[in-house]
């Protein structure tokens, strides 16, 4: 089923499915929900569970915003949050957390050693304890992710076969969000390609902008990063 791409109206205000909106930037305490994503442009909303199937790839993977290529737009923002409605913080951790990460057909993804760094991992499954400390409660915004050399749909691609466990294409930074219950279905992307920037990012590059709304998210909420992002 085809990811819907008009606009329908939620709690608090337009809701983008595809299309941008119209609403300006609000300097409040909506910061790390979707609404302020939504308010800063990212558009091109969809479930998780359609971006990484097959056909719901072929047809995101073509939107225009994910596929600009030009030195002086390329690249741009990403971000995966949870759906309006579902709210993980009700949950224990044992069924908030799957005990490892899975692909989005609920199969385990075993750890992977880097053979270049003893002691290190490609990709490595935490612990409920470890998962429970990174949690960040009353916020949607699980992961905030940036690309400057590639495109989105290049930056986009790797983040999904990584969850696919395809050999060889590595995207380490939010892994901890295949460990997340139902993620498939309770988790949306969206994205905000360079080209959209709003007037208070206008001139950063995207690693730039990504440090902004960290620095943003962190005065709010206790100087911690998104749960999927870095180390809080």
């Amino acid at each position: 089923m085809k990811c819907r791409t008009r606009s329908v109206v939620i709690r608090g205000g337009v809701r983008a499915c595809g299309g941008r909106t119209a609403r300006p930037f609000r300097m409040d305490g909506m910061t790390g929900s979707r609404q302020w994503l939504t308010d800063l442009g990212f558009s091109d909303w969809c479930r998780v569970a359609y971006v990484f199937g097959g056909t719901g790839w072929a047809e995101y993977s073509q939107r225009p915003a994910l596929l600009e290529r030009d030195e002086n737009t390329r690249g741009g923002l990403y971000a995966v949050v949870a759906v309006d409605g579902i709210n993980y913080d009700d949950l224990p951790a044992v069924r908030r957390f799957n005990s490892m990460q899975q692909r989005p057909d609920g199969s385990p993804l075993p750890d992977v050693p880097n053979k270049s760094k003893p002691g290190g991992w490609r990709r490595r499954s935490r612990t409920h304890g470890e998962l429970t400390q990174r949690w960040v409660a009353g916020v949607q915004i699980l992961y905030l992710g940036q690309t400057t050399r590639q495109t989105l749909k290049a930056r986009i691609q790797q983040l999904r076969s990584f969850a696919l466990g395809i050999p060889d294409r590595w995207h380490t930074g939010g892994e901890l969000l295949w460990q997340l219950s139902d993620y498939p279905q309770n988790l949306e992307l969206a994205v905000l390609p360079l080209s959209r920037f709003p007037d208070r990012l206008g001139g950063q590059t995207p690693l730039d902008a990504e440090k902004m709304l960290f620095r943003e998210f962190r005065s709010y909420h206790g100087d911690r990063l998104p749960f999927a992002n870095g180390r809080n």
